[in-house]
């Protein structure tokens, strides 16, 4: 069941790209994009200055799946004190899955470095971006901006 927000996502984007090359589908934290254009995925973390941190996703990136697990916001259940862990892969499922793995074992700043450590060895996932207590750890394909002012 960890994976059917990003299944979902994915398989609602692949349909409406028949009839638009951009597409855009967000289901619960959950992102899946197809475009030809760049684009910045903000992170809602609930945390002061976290919330000024984007994701950059270049067109050639596309499609990709950009999914979110967090202890801190929205009513899924987690295991793990994470305000948010967020992972990149083609595969939506694929994605969904791996931030609830990974959001479930972070429960401290000490526990970043193990979680990336885990992310690199699920194939297919090629970024990953964790954030608790206000510490962030990033590893692979993953393009950091800020943002201008707070997600709301």
């Amino acid at each position: 069941m960890a994976a059917v927000a990003g299944a979902v996502a994915e398989y609602v984007a692949r349909g409406i790209s028949e009839q638009s090359p951009n597409v855009i589908v967000e289901n619960g934290g959950d992102i899946y994009l197809m475009g030809e254009h760049e684009r910045t995925v903000a992170l809602w973390a609930d945390r002061p200055g976290v919330d000024l941190i984007g994701l950059r996703i270049p067109p050639g990136m596309q499609p990709v799946a950009v999914c979110t697990s967090s202890a801190t916001v929205g009513p899924s259940v987690s295991f793990g004190s994470a305000e948010a862990v967020t992972a990149l892969a083609h595969d939506g499922a694929l994605a969904d899955a791996a931030v609830t793995a990974l959001a479930n074992t972070v429960h401290g700043a000490d526990d970043i470095e193990r979680a990336i450590d885990a992310a690199k060895l699920v194939p297919g996932v090629f970024g990953v971006l964790v954030t608790v207590e206000g510490h962030v750890g990033a590893w692979g394909n993953i393009h950091l901006v800020a943002l201008e002012q707070p997600v709301q």
